[in-house]
């Protein structure tokens, strides 16, 4: 009879040499019955016959569709998928399937966990290659579902340290950062990601800004400057963008317009025929009306065209400050520049003649 086929290979499991084969014609006969129940039950002898990897996977992922789609069970289905995924960690559909059945089966802290085992066995050789991806996952997950933030930044690190110009894990790694207060961290990976991209993230200023807390700006805006002193050289591009970020800071967040000024300096030391940073610099020093800001007007007139309103300012701050000499220069040069332009214009009669 069919009960006593059955009881010969469930005896025929504990016999070395005709395991594979009983397990194999068992589990077949379980399925064709629709006993998904008992099939699921012999998964451990598929394991321990299975001859390769390879075939160690297809079992477990094939209980694992069993045990999801015909017995409703999502906890096992995870387990099982969870098992595969440790075996062949470079297979990212695996990875995929691991985080949705951690989801229906609120298993996220053992996700997170069999993210960082794979991790750790693929901390050497050709493995090293699967690592910012796993520790991605990992940190994604202990991001959002686990509340482990601290853990999920220093992952989100790592991956950044390997691969910086990678957008969303540096994205992430400023937004938990500045959610922790890490000042340090947050600057250090604007820093680091900037330097690969070639610009400032505008993504991690909105982050950044987004800060509610007022005592937030004297601390980021000391770790950014800070993480800048720091950092080996950089492009002049991303030097100029982080140091002007730096400068706005201390414009209108904390409100301190002497360290704003030495930074749109700083700043235009990698660009310094930005018209932009010379008109914020020369606002800035206007508040006392001294030789800085006629040496900001001249050289914007000149990175500008030629702004007659620029010139007749700075040879007016030259007079205040009684360097005639630096005047007269000015004056000549304004003079200069609109008799040219009176000729360039049509105008009749020479050029304008000097008082």
């Amino acid at each position: 009879t069919e009960e006593r086929a059955r009881e010969g290979l469930r005896a025929a499991l504990a016999d070395g040499a005709t395991r594979p084969r009983a397990v194999a014609v068992l589990t077949a006969v379980f399925v064709q019955q629709s006993e998904w129940r008992a099939a699921l039950e012999l998964l451990e002898v598929r394991l321990d016959v299975a001859p390769t990897t390879d075939a160690r996977v297809a079992a477990l992922l094939e209980a694992a569709v069993w045990a999801e789609q015909r017995c409703a069970d999502v906890a096992f289905a995870y387990g099982c998928v969870e098992r595969a995924f440790l075996l062949v960690p470079e297979r990212e559909e695996l990875e995929h399937d691991l985080v949705r059945l951690a989801g229906e089966a609120d298993r996220w802290a053992a996700a997170a966990d069999a993210f960082a085992k794979a991790a750790a066995g693929c901390a050497t050789g050709d493995g090293r290659a699967l690592l910012p991806r796993l520790r991605f996952a990992e940190a994604q997950i202990r991001d959002a579902h686990t509340g482990e933030a601290a853990a999920a930044l220093g992952l989100y690190r790592q991956v950044v340290e390997a691969e910086p110009s990678r957008v969303d894990a540096a994205d992430a790694a400023v937004r938990v950062a500045l959610g922790l207060q890490r000042w340090t961290d947050a600057a250090e990976v604007m820093v680091l990601h900037g330097r690969a991209a070639g610009r400032l993230s505008r993504a991690h200023v909105a982050l950044a800004e987004a800060v509610p807390e007022e005592v937030a700006w004297d601390a980021l805006t000391a770790a950014l400057t800070d993480a800048l002193a720091r950092s080996a050289p950089l492009d002049p591009a991303i030097t100029r963008d982080l140091e002007e970020r730096v400068a706005l800071w201390h414009r209108d967040r904390r409100r301190d317009e002497a360290a704003a000024e030495a930074a749109f300096q700083r700043a235009l030391a990698h660009a310094p025929d930005d018209a932009s940073l010379l008109g914020a610099l020369a606002e800035l020093q206007r508040r006392h009306r001294g030789r800085p800001l006629i040496d900001s007007l001249v050289r914007l007139s000149r990175v500008t065209g030629g702004d007659l309103d620029l010139l007749r300012e700075a040879g007016e701050v030259a007079l205040a400050v009684g360097d005639r000499a630096e005047a007269r220069a000015i004056l000549e040069r304004t003079l200069e520049l609109a008799s040219q332009r009176w000729q360039d214009d049509g105008g009749e009669g020479g050029p304008i003649r000097r008082g």
